[in-house]
């Protein structure tokens, strides 16, 4: 989200909740009429351009949402007091709000907003901001409107936030309060209104529109408010959606009469499961239903086959063939390609059993078509199986097309027997297999016989009668002891038997070989919450070579067998290597989709504070007493790999994140050891030397070893404070010995740096001028030019200054952390003693 579109929900937010809470402008019944007029950018400079859109947006919707006003928006407007009066009276508005921008010659930028008032025939309310440039542009808009309101309302605003926790799939949603929307996949609403509210979580889901939750709040001011919620991965009636669908199209998978009913649950399907941002989880099923299109455009292909047996025809690929050239686009191509292979093999097959039944009738010119036919096919999508055949057949039969008295029974007989005969054989039982009480057995080589359960051997092609139960089929490959075996489910109407061809293999008929598919359940790793890419990961079979997965190992003989996935880094996680026996039946495949685990390392945490929050990866660790010193201790198991060890006490965030933790490690850390990082609280200072005013804030600097006596001039730092409001950074200093004497030449400063390279300096200076007076100045450098940019108070025993965020800017990314480190010496010849760096988040 960008910052004008966070700024401008913010405001939009801070407007409408005041509003919808007070009528301002109309006590009766019938609606006002309220224009309002665009921002006016009078700056000279573009840039300013989109602060006047959100400023104009900002009211537009608060006015909206209020529901008391009818209003209408207003590129520009007549100036000066008649030209409003006499647009509000010509267009009958009761009010006309306006606003502009504009540069002030002593530098920064004046924002007003003004409402005009038909009845009282003036501009009865205008109110008016200093900004010191673009970046806090929104801050004094947030100002204006503000003081309007209150202006208007003559009542005190306060604001409260709320924090939202989801704790269900990491998909997207979006917040509302009180019905008007605030924002997508937020984690908190800012600046929200005092009071009570209601706070809707919605989703757009497959099955339109739903709230996922919706809760009441009351917010104070200061305060935080929280609201938990869980968005599901499926919700009931989306899972009996999906169930039906999938039940349907399974119900229709080999009914040619049900094929439209089947393409239409399937373009349903795809539909709903077409956009699955809001429970990405839901990607696995829409690669499934993916995949379950290709194959079910591959399955009325081969419905088509089957159905032109007798009549085969090139075109019969033709609605297959772009899903097996873009098979790269599915889950799962290889299953793709060779389904598809499988029926361009069928194809060729037919066209041989047709040029068979041709010569047969004694008719060259249909004989050679179906053989170019064949041919065709194998070179097309088989890359040349069965070419030589082909070759041969159609050198013969060109040979007696140019020499008919070659042309005999005989010859025919000689040359293509085989294709003769089973040509005879197929188109013989065709009325068979047409009555729907047969099944037709055919087989890529007519040479070779089957076998039926183990019992028997005939010649293919032939027809069993209906078969109500499964069936062992079995050939003879060419140069093979072991007979080759496919299993034919019960109701089959044709089945294809491959001889040599395909993924079938070289077994023996009593020991078919199985599959195992391996799929494990990434998606589900518990404390991960959703994966946002598929990880790399990979299997072994028995020992073998490691190939990715998902992945089905084919031709697997039956019996036990040992599948291995190794450990690997998902994110910050260590996935625990797993090792598991399984086993394979004869003839069939096995589903292996093991849970992998989060492997588990044992923790000691000392010296955590107290009333402090122990977390890793955002997760609250239960700490016991730990020392006679006030401090707790943790020591339990957390997630090997690389987790985010946090302590989190108010404002302040101790981080440890471990280089790694292996599976079993054990490591101990201490607190005091973890890098510092700083929120910077927000409280506006009043320098008046008086500690009561700091109240609140806590301490970031304290007394360390890095501040020994004697570093100022016998003055120990004691203690110290940093905040910030939204202009200023506040610095208060204490000293347990007296005041430093700052009229000793030396060096005192904030240090300032971030990414390694963008650094600055706050140096503090006392100079005398020209007519004796003495002056405490602060100076800021980030160029090795210095700039005065304010003072500060030396006081008994401690030291406070101030001085602008806004000369950061040109340094800084404010929204980052910066790395602060208070420096204070006065000899220049003194070590350069300083507190430890901390980082301190300015802008946020």
């Amino acid at each position: 989200m960008s910052v004008f579109v966070a700024k401008f929900r913010s405001t939009a937010m801070l407007c409408m909740a005041l509003l919808i809470s007070t009528p301002i402008l109309c006590q009766d019944a019938a609606k006002a009429h309220v224009a309002i007029v665009r921002f006016s950018n009078d700056t000279g400079s573009s840039s300013f351009d989109a602060a006047c859109m959100v400023a104009t947006e900002t009211l537009t919707l608060t006015m909206e949402q209020i529901g008391r006003y009818v209003v209408q928006s207003l590129e520009k407007s007549d100036s000066g007091e008649t030209g409003l009066q006499a647009l509000a009276e010509t267009e009958h508005f009761d009010f006309i709000m306006y606003g502009s921008m504009s540069k002030l010659e002593a530098g920064g930028v004046e924002c007003e907003l003004a409402v005009f008032d038909r009845a009282k025939g003036k501009t009865a309310l205008r109110h008016k901001e200093k900004a010191a440039g673009v970046l806090d542009i929104f801050e004094v808009s947030d100002d204006l409107v503000v003081s309007v309101l209150e202006s208007m309302t003559g009542s005190h605003i306060g604001f409260g936030s709320v924090a939202l926790s989801n704790s269900g799939e990491a998909g997207h949603y979006s917040v509302l309060v009180d019905g008007y929307p605030v924002g997508d996949d937020l984690q908190s609403v800012d600046r929200v209104l005092i009071g009570k509210h209601i706070v809707t979580i919605t989703q757009k889901r497959m099955l339109g529109a739903r709230v996922i939750c919706k809760a009441g709040v009351d917010v104070a001011e200061g305060g935080t408010a929280e609201v938990s919620f869980t968005v599901p991965m499926l919700m009931d009636d989306e899972k009996a959606k999906l169930d039906a669908l999938q039940a349907s199209i399974r119900s229709g998978w080999n009914d040619p009469a049900k094929s439209g009913e089947v393409d239409a649950r399937l373009a349903e399907l795809s539909s709903l499961l077409s956009d699955t941002a809001y429970s990405p989880k839901l990607a696995e099923q829409r690669n499934a239903a993916l995949q379950l299109g290709g194959e079910w455009i591959l399955r009325k292909c081969r419905i088509g086959i089957e159905g032109a047996a007798w009549e085969p025809a090139l075109g019969l690929l033709d609605a297959a063939r772009t899903v097996y050239q873009n098979a790269k686009n599915y889950p799962d191509p290889r299953k793709i390609e060779k389904t598809f292979e499988g029926d361009a093999f069928l194809v060729a097959t037919l066209f041989e059993l047709a040029g068979g039944k041709a010569l047969g009738d004694g008719d060259l010119a249909k004989g050679l078509e179906c053989f170019e036919n064949a041919l065709m096919v194998s070179t097309r999508y088989l890359n040349g199986a069965r070419l030589t055949d082909y070759a041969y057949a159609l050198t013969m039969l060109q040979g007696m097309q140019s020499n008919p008295g070659a042309q005999t029974d005989q010859t025919l007989k000689l040359v293509f027997g085989r294709w003769i005969d089973a040509g005879a054989r197929f188109y013989g039982l065709r009325n068979q297999v047409a009555s729907g009480a047969a099944c037709l057995i055919v087989a890529s080589d007519f040479s070779r016989q089957l076998s039926v359960d183990g019992a028997g051997y005939a010649e293919a092609p032939f027809v069993l009668a209906a078969m109500t139960s499964d069936r062992t089929l079995a050939i003879q490959p060419k140069d093979a002891g072991s007979p080759l075996n496919i299993l034919a489910p019960a109701d089959s109407r044709l089945v294809f038997v491959q001889d040599g061809f395909g993924s079938f293999g070289k077994v023996a008929l009593e020991t078919a070989p199985g599959a195992i598919a391996v799929h494990p359940k990434v998606a589900y790793f518990a404390g991960i919450g959703q994966l946002q890419d598929q990880p790399a990961i990979e299997a072994s079979l028995d020992g073998g070579d490691l190939v990715g997965i998902p992945h089905t190992f084919e031709g697997v003989p039956a019996g036990a067998h040992t599948v291995r996935i190794p450990s690997f880094i998902y994110g910050s996680k260590l996935i625990r290597q797993l090792e598991e026996s399984v086993t394979v039946e004869s003839g069939k495949r096995l589903d292996f989709s093991p849970q992998l685990e989060i492997a588990r390392s044992t923790v000691n945490i000392v010296d955590i504070p107290a009333g402090a929050s122990l977390q890793c990866d955002g997760i609250v660790l239960q700490t016991k007493d730990g020392g006679q010193d006030g401090t707790f201790s943790y020591s339990g198991t957390v997630d090997a790999g690389h987790p985010r060890i946090e302590v989190v006490k108010e404002n302040r965030d101790w981080l440890w994140t471990p280089i790694f933790l292996a599976d079993g490690a054990s490591r101990t850390q201490s607190v005091r050891a973890m890098r510092l990082q700083v929120s910077l609280q927000e409280k506006t200072i009043r320098f008046k030397g008086k500690s009561e005013d700091w109240a609140g804030v806590d301490p970031i600097f304290g007394a360390t070893a890095s501040t020994p006596p004697g570093n100022i001039k016998g003055s120990t730092i004691s203690g110290g404070c940093l905040c910030r409001d939204k202009r200023n950074i506040y610095v208060r200093i204490d000293f347990s010995d007296g005041s430093p004497d700052m009229s000793v030449p030396g060096a005192r400063a904030l240090q300032f740096s971030q990414y390694s390279n963008n650094s600055g300096q706050v140096d503090l200076e006392e100079s005398t001028w020209p007519d004796g007076s003495r002056h405490a100045d602060i100076w800021f450098s980030n160029d090795g030019k210095a700039r005065e940019i304010g003072s500060y108070m030396v006081g008994p025993s401690f030291l406070e200054l101030s001085f602008p965020i806004s000369w950061f800017a040109s340094s800084f990314d404010l929204t980052k952390p910066i790395e602060a480190s208070l420096y204070f010496w006065i000899k220049s010849t003194d070590a350069a003693y300083g507190t430890p760096a901390i980082d301190v988040l300015l802008g946020n």
